[in-house]
């Protein structure tokens, strides 16, 4: 806990959003007290109606990914979080690690803002590189997700394709 407490208080000196991720309700409840800016839903929580009940009560601004999901999972997710939230982000992804570029689906950003115009798109990106993120911008997206590490070779899923800080 008192990591988690430092990180907030160095975020909150350098004007810098914390955003996490909660993977339930523990989490969820645990990120609420910190103190967070906003809370980040992951893929596999796309369609957890539940789950995104209990985070629209806490009207903190969200940012969804929605990799994997249909567009009814994607509305009725969206609905659930409209009881409460008014700033909500949605992010298209291709859950897989790294995602190859053919299989990017950029042209889902498109069909993103076509049925929630209200609501800013974005990408979730998993791609190993950096010309992923314009592309997504030329098709509509303003709000980016990127894994960064320091370290390539360091165990875990997203280590091996997130970018080095000078990338």
């Amino acid at each position: 806990l008192t990591d988690w407490h430092m990180i907030k208080a160095e975020c909150s000196r350098l004007g810098v959003d914390l955003i996490i991720t909660p993977f339930d309700e523990r989490s969820l409840d645990f990120v609420v007290e910190l103190g967070v800016d906003a809370i980040k839903i992951a893929s596999f929580d796309c369609g957890n109606l539940p789950f995104l009940a209990r985070v629209a009560r806490t009207k903190l601004p969200v940012v969804i990914s929605v990799g994997g999901g249909k567009i009814d999972e994607i509305k009725a997710s969206i609905n659930v979080l409209e009881n409460g939230i008014k700033d909500i982000a949605i992010l298209h992804c291709v859950s897989e690690y790294p995602c190859p570029p053919e299989k990017l689906g950029l042209n889902a950003i498109r069909k993103l803002l076509s049925v929630f115009p209200e609501y800013p798109i974005g990408l979730s990106d998993h791609f190993k590189g950096i010309v992923s993120g314009p592309l997504a911008y030329m098709c509509g997206a303003r709000v980016f997700e990127k894994h960064v590490t320091l370290d390539r070779t360091w165990r875990g899923t997203d280590h091996s394709f997130a970018l080095l800080p000078h990338g």
